[in-house]
C-alpha cells in the first residue's frame, strides 16, 4: 500500500528519499487494524498510484549500479515478488541485484538468537535510537529509522558478508516452502 525509501550513500548519510502510494487495486478498503497501525486512510490509497506505475518509478529512482537494497526482514520482499507476479506476470524484482536483510544483520551485529526475531523498534529502543520523532509503521519513516539503526552498527566487514546477490538461487531459497509429505506417491 505504501513504498517509501531512503538513499544511502558511503558515507550514510542521506541524500535522496522517495515515497508513494500505491492505489488500491483488488480491495478497495483498508482493514481497520491497517488504518489503525499506520494512519493510513483509504482516501490515501485511493489517490495513489497503480503498482507497476509505482515501481517503475521507484526502479528509476535506485537505478544506481551498485545499489544494495535493505529491508527489515525478507517480508517486503516476498510481498513484492507476490506483486509483480500478479500484476507483471514475472516471479523476480527486475531492479533488485543485492539485497541485505537488515534485521538479520541488527540481531547478528547484537549477538541476538535466530529464533527471536526483533522488530524495529525493539531494535532502535535497544540502541539507545529516540523513535519519539517516527512515525512508526509508515514506510518512508521506517525507512529513515533502519537507516539510523544501521548507522549505529554499522560494520563494513561484516555488512559485506549480509550481501545477497539476488540470482535465481535467491529466489529459491526465499520462496521454498516446506511441505509435508501425505503421498509417497505422488510427484
Amino acid at each position: 500500500i505504501e513504498v517509501g525509501a531512503v538513499l544511502l550513500d558511503e558515507k550514510l548519510n542521506t541524500v535522496d528519499s522517495f515515497s508513494m502510494f500505491i492505489k488500491a487495486q483488488l480491495g478497495k478498503k483498508l482493514h481497520s487494524r491497517v488504518r489503525e497501525l499506520t494512519n493510513i486512510t483509504n482516501e490515501d490509497i485511493s489517490t495513489g498510484n497503480p503498482f507497476s506505475k509505482v515501481m517503475s518509478a521507484f526502479r528509476k529512482w535506485s537505478n544506481i549500479d551498485d545499489c544494495v537494497i535493505m529491508t527489515w526482514g525478507d517480508t517486503d520482499i516476498r510481498v513484492l515478488i507476490e506483486n509483480f507476479h500478479y500484476f507483471n506476470g514475472i516471479s523476480v524484482i527486475p531492479f533488485l541485484k543485492q539485497y541485505i536483510n537488515l534485521q538479520k544483520y541488527t540481531q547478528a551485529f547484537l549477538n541476538l538468537s535466530n529464533a527471536e526475531q526483533i522488530g524495529l523498534q525493539a531494535a532502535a529502543e535497544k540502541l539507545n535510537i529516540d523513535i519519539d520523532g517516527y512515525s512508526l509503521h509508515r514506510a518512508l519513516e521506517d525507512s529513515y529509522l533502519s537507516a539510523d539503526i544501521l548507522r549505529e552498527i554499522y560494520n563494513d566487514q561484516m555488512l559485506k558478508s549480509y550481501i545477497c546477490i539476488c540470482d535465481d538461487n535467491f529466489y529459491h531459497r526465499l520462496l521454498f516452502r516446506a511441505r509435508a509429505i501425505t503421498d509417497i506417491n505422488s510427484p
